[in-house]
């Protein structure tokens, strides 16, 4: 039982992990969209 439980303990912290990262990229995503727009036209062409 113990064990069970400190490996959903670790699934759990790697996904707060993950989200995190996904969080960031996403705020980094909208922050170059911002500063850099022409590669923002560039995506729509494609």
């Amino acid at each position: 039982m113990k064990e069970n439980l400190e490996e959903n303990v670790e699934e759990t912290v790697e996904v707060r992990e993950t989200e995190q990262l996904n969080e960031q990229l996403e705020s980094w995503v909208e922050f170059l969209v911002e500063k850099y727009p022409v590669q923002q036209d560039v995506v729509v062409d494609n």
